[in-house]
């Protein structure tokens, strides 16, 4: 499979084999991440309904305990589901490498790739922590103090933390598959390297290839809505109470849309990272382990 990747395209060209990627092995593409997807979409249901119950509990009565379970069940969801993510990405990396297929239909042993994965995608969410942070500081202090109503600070605040993912996934998150699968050491710092010079290629890349994502997401969800004749108009200055009591009541339906959305989307994800960045990575000449800091005994292999 391999030899078969055509050289660093444009974002088109790269979308185009993404999409017919996804297409061609679909078979063997679900055979090997059903069950981490399963696993995912189980681990999610759990976790939110687990966080959201806490929360209503919590803005009721007003007890501690009920926000640290919630908190809690929130942070364990979120490591169990990119642990997941991160096997299934491993996989999609070999079958489009090493044309690897499945033998069964359970994958979840990780290996070292799935574990490198992992945790560069972890140290990615710290970096989106790390600007989630400073948007709810902008938002929380500086827009009121501007007079800002909440309707204005909701919309701020929602389009800062869209902008902000794509942006920071097209410089740093969509190359960890490559990075991953083409060197050893640090993944993102490597992944600021190669990125350097193609963000805007990367950027445009990463909105062709989260549309069937995002189309799965709204097609679901007003379907669902209109089976049970509850569709109405999205607020974004109601209590935060009566959102997590609609979310609550929707909690198969958010699981099962993300887990459908999130295969597609992890699937051309990967598949663009590893055709985008297969030459820089895959071709170049490879460096002595003592003249490559980033790949001594002493260096992060992350």
């Amino acid at each position: 499979m391999t030899d078969e990747l055509p050289p660093c395209p444009t974002a088109v060209a790269a979308a185009s084999f993404s999409y017919g990627f996804l297409f061609r092995k679909f078979r063997p593409l679900v055979q090997l991440v059903v069950a981490p997807f399963v696993a995912t979409g189980v681990v999610l249901y759990a976790s939110l309904w687990a966080y959201v119950s806490e929360l209503i509990a919590f803005i009721s009565t007003g007890d501690a305990r009920a926000a640290s379970v919630a908190l809690g069940a929130l942070a364990a969801g979120l490591f169990l589901c990119v642990f997941f993510v991160a096997i299934a990405v491993s996989s999609v990396i070999d079958l489009m490498l090493r044309n690897r297929r499945a033998q069964g239909w359970i994958h979840l042993h990780p290996a070292r790739q799935d574990w490198r994965i992992y945790a560069a995608y972890l140290r990615f969410l710290l970096v989106l922590c790390g600007y989630f942070s400073a948007v709810y500081l902008v938002c929380a202090l500086a827009l009121p103090a501007a007079g800002a109503g909440r309707t204005t600070i909701g919309i701020v605040s929602v389009s800062a933390a869209i902008a902000g993912i794509y942006a920071l996934f097209a410089r740093l998150g969509f190359l960890i598959p490559a990075i991953v699968a083409g060197s050893t050491g640090s993944v993102l710092r490597k992944a600021l390297h190669e990125g350097s010079g193609s963000f805007w290629r990367n950027l445009v890349l990463v909105i062709l290839l989260s549309v069937p994502g995002f189309v799965i997401q709204v097609a679901g969800e007003v379907l669902f809505k209109a089976g049970t004749g509850s569709i109405r108009g999205v607020k974004l200055d109601l209590p935060i109470v009566l959102y997590a009591r609609a979310l609550e009541t929707r909690l198969p339906e958010f699981a099962l849309l993300f887990t459908l959305s999130g295969f597609v989307t992890l699937v051309l994800f990967t598949a663009g990272s590893v055709l985008c960045y297969r030459n820089p990575l895959f071709v170049r000449p490879s460096i002595p382990v003592a003249a490559d800091p980033a790949a001594s005994p002493d260096s992060v292999p992350v």
